[in-house]
């Protein structure tokens, strides 16, 4: 057993290799407050105007930001006294820009937290700033957002975070190139779960030999199926209606989904080595070809161009939509126009089209890509008398808004959490075999206290239901 474990590991360091060495040099190199490049020149006749920083992950090069926090600067100048800076950091290296920057006490004023990074992380590392307080003077924010989406981002009755998007529901799906789909007559009716998917790929693999059938998303592939996460996935509630909480890694369901991604790497559908591309989809697939990748898609999210939504499930609204949150950090001292900017955002439709789409007749040419990046948010106030219709599949999670406070038991969640990072991404590209590297995956697991954070969360399930 020691030798089938010293192999596995050798395996699984491999996948962790990213984080150690020149590479992660290169990943971290530009994170420190010291080396954030300045985006753009303060106006050198407006010496006294404060500039409210935010950041998110993007696209969009140096140029485009400068310009559009420009553009933006002339709104919030005469509506809020202060210019706005905008950063955008590529995707895959964001989470280490952004622990990085909080270290140092140098990272932007108020800044974007995606769903997978988990919210209570950050409160117990004291990185971010409660907001409930601050809120009681933007009331056109908290307007700007269902009750129930407060609910969610709170910490003992105390929010932490402001939604960014209309809603948190979600479907997985499969981002694939509509040209190469036209081309191998499939689409959205014919692809109704992973077996049909599967056809598919080997359909792609054997009349475009070139072409890689799934590529990684920032080292990931597959994202949870349908279950609810609780917040950061150490302890789960696996169906739609269970009030169970469980380790989804020990199910049959987890093991038969790791042998499949294993068998689809073996027979070449997904891209060999994908736990150590952190590059975006869309770069691999302009880089080395393929036919798409695995996303989670928000009920208002608009699909990349050229693209095709293959649903592979049901709508959900569950607790792994915490973040996808706008926070600010815990020391900064421009809390109160951080929050002005995001009330300015969210309910001025001006303002929220700039921030959203960029420059109009510059950044929406027809035909060609937008100079523009910004798939963070989406605003109700872009869509005046809209309502936002969500699908009959709908399934809520009966825990979703409890408040589950855990953190005391934080230690033992970023235990798990480490664990995970060293074998779950790796199962899901098929680059370990499950055979050998699941029972070692349990084995992290159950030592870093994975039962420990079970308990509590099955206690404050009960209490709450």
């Amino acid at each position: 057993m020691k030798d089938r474990r010293k192999a596995v590991l050798t395996r699984r360091q491999v996948c962790r290799g990213l984080l150690a060495g020149p590479a992660a040099a290169l990943l971290l190199g530009g994170c420190s407050a010291a080396t954030q490049p300045e985006l753009f020149a303060p106006d050198p006749e407006d010496t006294q105007t404060p500039t409210v920083r935010r950041q998110r992950p993007g696209r969009a090069d140096e140029a485009a930001c400068r310009r559009i926090s420009q553009k933006l600067s002339e709104l919030t100048r005469s509506q809020c006294g202060f210019a706005v800076q905008l950063i955008q950091t590529p995707r895959a290296q964001y989470e280490n820009t952004q622990w990085q920057q909080l270290k140092n006490g140098g990272t932007a004023d108020v800044f974007y937290l995606p769903a997978q990074y988990g919210l209570y992380g950050y409160i117990y590392e004291n990185g971010i700033y409660p907001l409930s307080a601050l809120l009681a003077d933007r009331p056109a924010l908290y307007e700007a957002f269902p009750e129930q989406l407060w609910r969610s981002r709170e910490f003992g009755r105390v929010a932490y975070g402001v939604p960014a998007r209309e809603t948190d529901c979600y479907r997985l799906v499969f981002l694939a190139r509509t040209d190469l789909l036209a081309e191998l007559g499939a689409g959205p009716a014919q692809i109704t779960g992973l077996d049909s998917l599967h056809t598919l790929l080997v359909q792609a693999r054997q009349r475009y030999p070139d072409v890689i059938p799934v590529v990684p998303q920032c080292g990931r592939t597959l994202p949870p199926m349908e279950l609810d996460p609780l917040n950061d996935g150490v302890g789960v509630l696996p169906g739609p209606a269970g009030t169970t909480v469980v380790n989804w890694y020990a199910s049959e369901e987890y093991r038969a989904l790791c042998s499949r991604m294993y068998g689809w790497a073996q027979e070449g559908l997904v891209m060999k080595n994908g736990c150590l591309r952190p590059e975006e989809a869309v770069d691999l697939l302009n880089v080395c070809g393929g036919l798409g990748w695995f996303a989670r898609l928000g009920a208002d999210q608009a699909v990349p161009a050229g693209f095709t939504a293959l649903p592979l499930g049901p709508m959900l609204q569950n607790n792994s939509g915490l973040a996808d949150s706008w926070v600010l950090p815990a020391y900064t001292s421009a809390k109160q126009q951080a929050l002005q900017l995001l009330e300015l955002l969210y309910t001025d439709e001006t303002a929220a089209r700039l921030f959203a789409y960029g420059e109009q007749g510059v950044d929406d040419q027809p035909g060609g890509e937008s100079l523009w990046s910004n798939d963070c948010v989406s605003m109700a106030c872009l869509h005046p008398g809209r309502a936002l219709e969500l699908p009959e599949d709908l399934r809520v999670s009966p825990a979703y808004g409890l408040p589950l406070n855990v953190i005391g038991y934080q230690p033992q969640i970023s235990a798990c959490a480490a664990v995970q990072r060293q074998y779950h991404d790796a199962l899901m590209c098929g680059c370990l075999n499950p055979e050998e590297a699941l029972p070692l995956f349990l084995q992290d697991l159950d030592e870093a206290g994975i039962h420990d954070v079970i308990e509590v969360k099955q206690r404050r399930i009960d209490a709450n239901l």
